[in-house]
């Protein structure tokens, strides 16, 4: 891997405006660091084309690849029309929704190293169709990861894309209370994935694809709703979907809690296997899981700033990170290589996938 300086355009700069990018001088000098305020020297480099910004190159012969946001939008405005259409899925939508399953299906098998910016794809509005969208592409990257293929993937995705159609019938005080919700209010919810299959009692749709959706929060102890279902008799949909449902729920900001970095969700997620999820699919989220892409750019709770050049397949939350510039922003001149499975006292507090 090596670190080339780019000449940094123009656009998008101005006096008093933060700037998104570390920006450099020609020997690589930091400049400004991402955050601070433009000042009229740095505006007057920029505008002679004096200011630098770094890029990786990587040896890799097949780079990650963060999924399409232009097929990520395409996707959520199909949803959209299926989540606030009206509370009865025709064929004609289903077929619509079908033809997004095929999209996501071709590009996931495109490219073995993909990932999602997660924090990216929240950036809109109506959260039950949005999250519904997350937990449709999660899910696919864990049923791909344990070999399911061709039609069998086609239909746990479309089961993990329509999994919460049943909130459309449910009251949006009740959905985005800030505050618990009491015994009566969450026997109401609990009757969301009864109530999704319900909605789709008038398309030809699986049964495979509809247990996937009634039982989405069955747990592998058997403390789940509705049915009370238990270990194997969960079907391995819902297996699949639960896990990837509970890992969008609690990365995302709510009205009754702000949502959490996606290391810990992992770590909180593998705390419930062998009680709330099966073992072999929450492996299987881990294994599939890019949190930290390679090249990307990283900022440790040391402060120092440095870029992702390795990932453990089997502990994703603990990269490989060269240090950039240390705790100062002062550019680090030797080469410094932290390990963080190793080194763990410090720990990644964000992370830029630009």
């Amino acid at each position: 891997m090596n670190l080339i300086l780019k000449p940094c355009q123009t656009e998008g700069f101005a006096h008093g405006v933060s700037t998104s990018r570390n920006l450099f001088d020609a020997q690589g000098v930091l400049l400004l660091a991402k955050g601070e305020v433009v000042t009229i020297r740095v505006l007057e480099l920029l505008k002679s084309h004096q200011v630098y910004i770094l890029q990786f190159e990587s040896d890799k012969t097949i780079p990650p690849k963060c999924f399409s946001q232009e097929r990520y939008q395409n996707v959520l405005a199909s949803m959209q029309d299926i989540y606030q259409g009206g509370n009865l899925v025709t064929e004609v939508k289903l077929i619509a929704t079908k033809d997004v399953v095929d999209g996501i299906f071709d590009e996931l098998t495109k490219n073995p190293r993909i990932y999602f910016n997660l924090n990216q794809f929240r950036n809109f509005d109506n959260y039950t169709y949005v999250h519904s969208v997350n937990v449709g592409l999660i899910a696919s990257l864990i049923a791909i990861n344990m070999g399911y293929m061709d039609e069998q993937l086609k239909e746990l995705i479309l089961g993990a894309l329509l999994h919460d159609l049943g909130k459309m019938t449910i009251p949006t005080e009740l959905l985005n209370k800030p505050t618990g919700l009491t015994t009566q209010e969450f026997e109401i919810l609990k009757q969301h994935p009864i109530r999704g299959v319900e909605l789709l009692k008038e398309v030809k749709i699986s049964p495979e694809v509809l247990a996937g959706i009634r039982q989405h929060h069955e747990r592998w102890n058997g403390q789940g709703y509705p049915d009370g279902l238990k270990s194997n008799a969960i079907h391995p949909y819902a297996r699949v979907i639960a896990v990837a449902d509970v890992f969008d729920a609690i990365t995302a900001d709510r009205p009754y809690h702000e949502g959490i970095p996606l290391y810990y969700a992992l770590e909180l997620v593998e705390a419930g296997s062998d009680s709330d999820f099966a073992p072999e699919v929450v492996l299987a989220l881990r294994n599939s899981l890019v949190i930290y892409p390679e090249n990307s750019s990283v900022k440790l709770n040391t402060g120092e700033i440095g870029i992702v050049i390795d990932i453990p397949s089997n502990f994703p939350t603990r990269p490989l990170i060269r240090i950039l510039f240390d705790k100062y922003g002062n550019l680090v001149q030797d080469e410094i290589v932290v390990d963080l499975l190793r080194d763990l006292t410090r720990f990644i507090s964000s992370v830029d996938f630009q």
